[in-house]
């Protein structure tokens, strides 16, 4: 009996150990696993410059779409940037998705100063918009670069670059 323990001891000293090899993120993070509460240290410059929004030159000002409790669609104006703006007395819906509107879509309250901007994706050229408690009116203007100002809703804010 102690041989069998005497040899199975032996052996499995003579056995080599599988090498385990060290996770190159956590020796440069001290040892630890990389997560939200110790985070991988990054040691970087970045620069970024983003301009305001310019209308473009021509064809800027979209002709003003009449918007029903149905989905209502009319061509967007020249540009990479739309601003969409509620010129009526309901609020509506709309997307440059090139698809139907829904009350899923980005909501642009009702009355004067109430609006969003749109990126719009290539080779759409349709805006669609649906209205909810009647009828309303949405504005359009076309152009590119970051728009900015208060979109309605009480809140304010104003432009700017990031360095």
């Amino acid at each position: 009996m102690r041989f069998r323990f005497g040899l199975a001891l032996i052996l499995g000293l003579a056995t080599p150990a599988l090498a385990q090899q060290a996770d190159p993120v956590q020796i440069i993070n001290g040892g630890a696993p990389v997560s939200n509460s110790n985070p991988l240290p990054v040691n970087a410059t970045v620069s970024a410059s983003v301009s305001g929004f310019t209308p473009s030159a021509s064809g800027a000002r979209g002709t003003p779409l009449s918007v029903t409790i149905s989905d209502s669609s009319g061509n967007l104006p020249t540009g990479t940037v739309v601003i969409v703006s509620n010129a009526g007395a309901n609020p509506m819906y709309c997307n440059v998705n090139g698809v139907a509107a829904t009350t899923s879509d980005q909501p642009i309250a009702a009355g004067a100063g109430n609006w969003f901007a749109f990126t719009i994706p290539s080779g759409v050229t349709t805006l669609h918009c649906i209205a909810t408690g009647g009828s309303t009116i949405a504005n359009t203007l076309g152009g590119s670069g970051l728009a900015t100002g208060s979109g309605g809703g009480g809140g304010g804010g104003s432009g700017g670059s990031v360095t």
